[in-house]
């Protein structure tokens, strides 16, 4: 198994993918913020201040370092970006015949699977710094660092993070289901992106058929997933029944696209 972690790393350390979307995710992050405070400074200069007053506190958007840190793994970005380096960190050991030769070695497809695994979400950790890391330097100098860092605010990026890990493991089992990038990657970017829609739609019929009030059934399906959840979280101050629930949830999908993928690893012909 030590073998398989230290080949897996030094694919992950090797791999170009990881490192072309890191740089990506941190120049469309820096470019969102300084877009904003170009586009607030604009307003600011044109209207004297009276729409949105004195850039120095704008406190009605709540703009700040802690505020972008706080949000960056909520960026539709993220999900595409994961959805990139994942499977072809996954897909290449298929069309490149990797998998198969470590099988004939004798190690068995779940051991494959949990190190391929662990080396990913280890990646998935970093990468999620690295976004929070980015979106606070940027987002300081560009508005100030702001106020709010505790205990709770580190347990919220800790939370956070369960999901981006939840969204790695979906990418994994997509990447052994379909073995070809083409497939795999279309479905992990389009997923994120259609299912919270249809998910809304959903939500927006049973609020039609309810006799309840609207408060009660406004979320009715969106609460159990991944992207609710984690926009619900992606704020300086939450709600500690809402900070466990969604730390339920991510880890629920973990173990769901876990064990998805080692059912299908153990059918799939390598």
């Amino acid at each position: 198994m030590r073998q398989l972690i230290a080949f897996e790393y030094r694919k992950l350390i090797r791999s170009k993918a990881i490192y072309i979307c890191m740089i990506v995710m941190a120049a469309l992050s820096i470019a969102g913020i300084f877009i904003t405070k170009a586009s607030m400074d604009f307003i600011n200069s044109s209207f004297g201040g009276s729409m949105i007053g004195d850039l120095d506190g704008v406190d009605m958007f709540n703009y700040s370092g802690l505020k972008y840190l706080v949000s960056a793994c909520s960026s539709s970005n993220i999900t595409i970006l994961f959805a990139i380096f994942v499977t072809i960190f996954v897909c290449g050991d298929f069309t490149e015949g990797t998998i198969k030769n470590i099988v004939a070695r004798g190690f068995s497809r779940e051991k494959v699977f949990f190190a391929k695994s662990m080396v990913i979400c280890t990646g998935t950790i970093v990468f999620g710094l690295v976004a929070m890391l980015v979106g606070f330097v940027s987002g300081t100098i560009a508005f100030g660092a702001g106020t709010g860092f505790d205990g709770e605010f580190v347990l919220n990026l800790l939370v956070q993070l369960l999901a981006l890990i939840a969204y790695t493991m979906m990418n994994v089992l997509l990447g052994v289901l379909f073995g070809k990038l083409g497939g795999a990657l279309t479905l992990g970017i389009i997923i994120p992106l259609v299912f919270p829609l249809l998910i809304q739609l959903l939500d927006l019929a049973v609020m039609l058929m309810s006799d309840k009030p609207a408060e009660a059934t406004q979320d009715f399906f969106s609460r159990f997933t991944i992207s609710s959840n984690l926009s619900k979280i992606s704020a300086i101050s939450v709600d500690g029944t809402d900070l466990v629930f969604a730390a339920v949830i991510f880890a629920v999908y973990i173990l769901l696209f876990t064990l998805l993928g080692i059912l299908s690893i153990r059918r799939k012909e390598v």
